[in-house]
Order: C-alpha cells, then structure tokens, then sequence
C-alpha cells in the first residue's frame, strides 16, 4: 500500500492513509504518460514526498489551532515545543522508487506545561517580585481559557533555573534536593506529542487530508513530467 504513517514511541502506528496499492496507481500513471510509462514510480515517488511534506505542515496548523502553545519567545526551553517548526517535530522518512511509502514520525515524553500559555509567567525566586496566589494554566484552546492551579497539595510556581530555562514547577511530596531536607522541584507536565498528535480525530482528519494531497500531487507530476519531455523534444 502506498501509505503514511504517524508514529509515537508511546502508543505506536496510529493512523495510515493511502489512495489505494501501489500498482493501482502506477496502473493510473502509465496511463496517464502514455509512452513514458516507465518514469510512473519516479512520478508516484516525488507525489507521495510531496504530499507528505504538506500533511505533515498540516499536522502542524491542526495543533496550533488547537492547543493553547506559548510563542517561541516565551518558551525557554531547548527542547522541541509540540507545535514547533515542522523539521523539528516530525521526521519525515522519504518514499523511494523501490519503497513507495513515506512514513512521518514523532515522539519524546509529555510537554512540560510551562509549553503551554501560563500566566504570570513570572518567576517566584526573584527577589521582589510577588507570587500570584494562583498561577494559571491552559492547554486546550477550547477549555474556557486560564484555569487557577489550585489542585495541588503544594502550589506551583514558575521558576527560572541556572541554566536560563524556566518552568512550571511544584514542590515534590516524596522527594528531596541533595540535603536530603529540601523537598525536590518536579516540573508539572502536559499532553506529550503522542496524544496531541495520536487523536483519533486528527488521524481522519489527516487520512482525509494525504489522500486529497496526493491525488493532486499525482496530476502535478504526471503534468510536469509530460511538459518536460515535450520541451525537450523541441
């Protein structure tokens, strides 16, 4: 089948979509190249690359329309944020003539939530500066926006570390800092890319969407492949 496949290191394959085998359409190609028949898995080969290209972008605008995520000025992390550029949040592993099936991966554990729109984002450890009596949080852009965090035995707090990075964190219950005395700081956590992504609703929705992108990417190919040789045979 000639197929994408998102996959998680945490839930595994969970959406493929395809337009049908892979001699189906190479039977659609030659057909449609007529005496250059024998250029069909080069053109399916550049159709599925280039529809799978644009699923993965969007994968992409379906989190951000989704997921209430902080601006890359806000987030200080180094790490890859869940709606992140394209390059970075997925790999995309290229169909080839003898492989005609491009796979989309992405995984890593849950986003930290400091990822996700927080307000203060002001840090509790600088002198001066007065802690809110809640911080507040939000995920989902359809959640009715900022929720106080107050479900927690110790509150949260947005801190800013040595290193530059800043979180949301809370003061453990069962661990400590080196002292052994000093209750640890564990950053409070959200959705990982697995569950953003890995929604059965973004997977038909993305199904939908490749099987669209690579009809046209099909027409394009065979269009370009057509006009190229005519030009050269003038």
């Amino acid at each position: 089948m000639v197929d994408i496949n998102i996959t998680q290191t945490a839930k595994g394959s969970f959406a493929s979509a395809d337009l049908g085998s892979t001699d189906k359409l190479l039977k659609r190609i030659r057909k449609e190249l007529g005496n250059l028949k024998t250029k069909a898995p080069s053109v399916l080969r550049s159709a599925i690359n280039k529809a799978a290209v644009q699923t993965k972008k969007n994968l992409i605008s379906d989190a951000k329309s989704t997921y209430a995520v902080a601006s890359s000025s806000q987030d200080s992390s180094k790490s890859t944020t869940p709606v992140a550029s394209t390059s970075k949040t997925f790999t995309l592993y290229r169909a080839s003539t003898q492989n005609l099936t491009a796979r989309l991966k992405t995984n890593g554990p849950m986003n930290e939530l400091g990822r996700f729109k927080v307000s203060p984002r002001i840090p509790a450890n600088i002198p001066g500066l007065k802690r809110p009596k809640f911080y507040k949080a939000q995920v989902r852009k359809d959640s009715g926006g900022l929720h106080p965090l107050n479900q927690y035995k110790n509150k949260p707090f947005w801190v800013s570390f040595r290193s530059g990075h800043q979180a949301l964190v809370v003061r453990s219950l069962t661990k400590t800092m080196r002292d052994g005395k000093t209750p640890a700081l564990e950053k409070l956590l959200g959705p990982s890319n697995a569950h953003i992504y890995g929604r059965k609703e973004v997977a038909e929705k993305m199904t939908k969407t490749y099987n669209a992108e690579l009809d046209k990417a099909i027409s394009e190919a065979v269009k370009k492949t057509l006009a190229s040789a005519q030009s050269k045979g003038k």
